[in-house]
């Protein structure tokens, strides 16, 4: 078992355009290899869009990374386990803000009846 201590100072970011019980998280097992070209210091952001196989895709993504992934420590083969947003209202100018561009429009579509970006 491996156990790491880590000093977080940023702010959790909040994808949700409202607080509440309606939206529907999954677990998505990510690799850091499969998004290593993702990774902004070694952070995937919050609001990525996500496959079901744990790459990011933006053309048929299941949903969208719920909270900020930190692969520091982490091996190019090793997984860390993902809480993926697959319904629910997202607020998209905050995804706009935490993926550093706006939010294709195939992931819209992708996403279209499951996810609703306001």
């Amino acid at each position: 078992m491996k156990q790491t201590s880590k000093t977080i100072t940023n702010m959790q970011k909040d994808i949700r355009q409202f607080a509440g019980d309606k939206d529907v998280m999954t677990n998505i097992k990510v690799t850091k290899s499969a998004v290593k070209s993702s990774l902004n210091n070694n952070m995937l952001p919050a609001g990525t869009p996500i496959s079901q196989t744990g790459t990011v895709d933006e053309a048929t993504p299941i949903g969208l990374l719920f909270n900020d992934l930190d692969f520091e420590g982490i091996g190019d083969d090793e997984t860390v386990t993902a809480s993926v947003m697959i319904h629910g209202f997202v607020n998209k100018a905050r995804v706009t803000e935490y993926i550093g561009k706006e939010v294709p429009e195939g992931v819209i579509t992708a996403l279209k009846g499951k996810i609703q970006f306001l």
